[in-house]
């Protein structure tokens, strides 16, 4: 009898783990109402009453969620009228519910279709793709969300790509935590009608993850390549990730479709994130004109400046900061717009009038040729081995142009007065009555209509045709126009109360076209972008990097255009001295935070437009670290778990201590900085690449030094730079 009671004791017990194991089952599984979709690296599991995605497995960890697609503003819950969940392409799982959405005293009928698909488009991943369709004849417009929650877990910590809140010494790659709701927008802001709507809290990359205690989680990436995500705000905290689009247009039965993926991630969680974001968007993160690994982006320090080679201090400027690159701002058009006024070599035209001292052989408002601007970018190149990028403007036109505008009156020269040729050729791409104004009283206009676009292609055209040989691409200027609307025009896309369209996209399509104009020219051309007012790391996609100014919120735009270039050259605007030398943190920490995010800055130029000017304090700042700066020349992120790994004592002086990783094709750099300047610090650092002889060297000291890395190195000034040879035992820094 006894050995009867175990044998069914026995029995009992193996049919409770049957039970067990048919529960976590990684197939149709109808007994728990779960239908999963099933990647190699990640498992997601569909309830199949709910529609929402009940649990998410990966690196053996099953993660207890609720994940759903929604439509509606916060706080108003749309009614759910019918629900399907059923297997679909044999692997996928595709659920369908229809809602009814409650905006104000209206109601809107839509379908919400989402398919889950594993292995799509990159194996490891599941692809969740959101349909919208709705019968409504009249357009509307709700916010569009991708919502997952986690059920609480101890010490569950989320992270979010942002510029951060603007205070020294602030890590944004350092993973948080709380309850507390984190609200960032994509971009930095966006424009309807004349208001600015939103905060500074820039998300450049539209993604969040959460991972628990065990260094194990899930990262939901949103699609920057695929979608048309007008603007978007995210709301984290350590259970709750929700992504809501807004602006889109519903509607006539148009279906309206966003990507999103679950990917998982390991150890920081961060560099995972964005190696899965960057693969699965690589129009936004790559260079576009140029191959990857190219001599032209090996990029150093930038400048804006219309001094001529001359008066340019070669020793300062080139050997000691490392520029490389200089953004050109002689302003040689007879406005802003008419970058190349329409007539022959030969014929001389006056430039627009400025208060900017250029130099000893140019000022603003004197008369000009193609000539002359070709000879400057010669000798640039020849005399000061400066690389200089023109001005690009895919928004601005014209000066003191009258409103409204006169009325039509063609002549071959009508392009010597603004307002008459806007009148004639452009009227078309004002996108809101009256117009808005900009530099010099220009007008802004919307580069997504035919007429003004084909005028910038053209003028593209013609400059790489002019100059090509002597330039280094083209420098794009006030991208922060892409956050408004044309309200006077209908890009099927948008929807602001009234048909509209987004001037985002406007400058998509354009930029396309400029982007291949410079690739039929050669294929050393680069076009960067200004990021300033305009965060978002889809304004990259036809663009090979940033040259940008900051709004002087330059700690948030270190952080934005450091994670957005991970794959890609970045030079960032000095303002003034006094924004180095009068930091919270100090001038060394300055310099410090953009070697972490690997952003070259300006240097001190003579002629510089409202830019640093020299300036011997600053000057011999940047003479420390321009040797530091030129060694990431060239350098991409490393994005493989645990790339680097720092430890120390823990003291006040080690508190804000924090090290990243870049590599090149031969060599490895490691930065570690912010540790108290004039207090040598001991910092064990642990590369996790292969790597053979490395050594190290310091702001303001002289030549390099041997260093083993099995023992700890020591911080000077609170840094230190590590480069380590990939493939041969031979050192690489001298």
């Amino acid at each position: 009898a006894e050995s009867l009671l175990s044998l069914q004791t026995l029995q009992m017990k193996c049919f409770h783990l049957c039970v067990i194991l048919w529960f976590f089952q990684p197939g149709e599984v109808t007994g728990n109402q779960l239908i999963w979709a099933n990647s190699s690296n990640v498992q997601v599991g569909i309830n199949t009453t709910t529609g929402a995605i009940g649990w998410i497995r990966t690196a053996g960890t099953l993660f207890r969620v609720d994940g759903v697609s929604t439509l509606g503003e916060e706080g108003k819950e749309p009614s759910i009228t019918s629900l399907t969940v059923k297997r679909c392409d044999k692997v996928a799982v595709c659920v369908s519910r229809s809602l009814i959405v409650h905006n104000g005293s209206q109601e809107y009928h839509a379908t919400v279709m989402d398919t889950f698909t594993p292995n799509s488009p990159l194996n490891g991943i599941v692809q969740w793709t959101m349909k919208i369709q709705s019968a409504s004849s009249s357009p509307w417009r709700t916010a569009i969300s991708t919502n997952l929650t986690l059920e609480p877990l101890p010490a569950v910590s989320f992270w979010v790509p942002q510029g951060g809140n603007g205070k020294a010494f602030e890590d944004i790659l350092q993973l948080g935590s709380g309850m507390d709701k984190f609200r960032t927008q994509l971009g930095d802001g966006y424009v309807l009608e004349k208001d600015l709507v939103a905060g500074r809290n820039i998300m450049p990359i539209p993604l969040s993850l959460f991972i628990d205690q065990k260094r194990t989680g899930v990262s939901l990436v949103h699609s920057a390549d695929m979608d048309y995500t007008l603007a978007a705000v995210m709301d984290v905290n350590s259970t709750s990730h929700g992504y809501s689009r807004l602006y889109n247009k519903l509607g006539g039965n148009k279906v309206v479709s966003f990507h999103s993926w679950i990917v998982p991630v390991t150890s920081e969680g961060w560099r995972d994130a964005l190696r899965w974001t960057a693969a699965l968007n690589p129009e936004s993160f790559g260079p576009v004109n140029v191959q990857p690994g190219s001599p032209s982006l090996s990029v150093g320090l930038g400048t804006y400046t219309c001094a001529d080679a001359a008066s340019i201090n070669e020793t300062l400027v080139v050997k000691d900061s490392g520029v490389t690159h200089n953004w050109d701002a002689h302003f040689w058009w007879p406005y802003i717009g008419m970058m190349l006024p329409p007539v022959p070599r030969g014929t001389k035209w006056k430039t627009v009038s400025w208060n900017r001292q250029c130099g000893a052989y140019y000022k603003h408002g004197q008369m000009a040729d193609y000539s002359m601007i070709e000879d400057y970018y010669v000798s640039m190149k020849r005399d000061r081995n400066l690389t200089v990028m023109p001005y690009w403007n895919f928004f601005e036109f014209g000066r003191h142009v009258t409103w409204p505008l006169p009325p039509k009156n063609h002549s071959a020269n009508d392009w010597m007065n603004s307002s008459q040729y806007i009148a004639n050729h452009l009227a078309d791409s004002i996108p809101v009555h009256p117009p808005t104004r900009s530099w010099d009283e220009c007008l802004v206009l919307d580069p997504g209509v035919e007429s003004w676009q084909n005028f910038l292609v053209n003028q593209a055209k013609r400059k790489l045709s002019l100059f090509g040989p002597h330039i280094g691409g083209l420098a794009i200027d006030r991208s922060d126009h892409t956050r408004a609307f044309n309200q006077l025009r209908d890009d099927g896309i948008s929807w602001c109360g009234h048909p509209c369209a987004s001037l985002f996209y406007g400058y998509q399509t354009a930029a396309k076209r400029v982007s291949q104009a410079l690739q039929e020219a050669g294929s050393s051309y680069l076009l960067t972008a200004n990021y300033n007012h305009a965060a978002r790391i889809d304004l990259l996609k036809y663009c090979d990097g940033i040259y940008s100014e900051c709004g002087f919120h330059h700690i948030q735009y270190v952080n934005a255009v450091g994670l957005s270039t991970i794959k890609l050259p970045a030079m960032l605007w000095t303002y003034t001295p006094a924004e180095i030398l009068k930091y919270s943190g100090g001038p060394h920490a300055w310099f410090q935070h953009r070697l972490y995010q690997n952003v070259q800055p300006f240097a001190p130029v003579t002629g510089a437009d409202h830019s640093i000017r020299p300036n011997a304090t600053a000057q011999k700042y940047f003479t420390m670290y321009g040797p530091l700066f030129r060694k990431l020349r060239g350098t991409n992120w490393i994005l493989v778990p645990d790339a680097v790994t720092i430890s120390f004592a823990k003291t006040n002086h080690t508190k804000n201590i924090v090290a990243n990783v870049f590599e090149q094709t031969n060599y490895i750099v490691v930065v570690v900085v912010w540790g108290t300047v004039g207090v040598p610090t001991k910092v064990a650092v642990t590369v996790g690449q292969p790597h053979h002889a490395c050594e190290v060297m310091y702001p303001g000291q002289h030549g390099t030094a041997a260093v083993d890395l099995t023992k700890p190195i020591t911080l000077h000034d609170g840094c230190a730079l590590i480069a380590c040879n990939k493939g041969s035992p031979h050192p690489i820094l001298k």
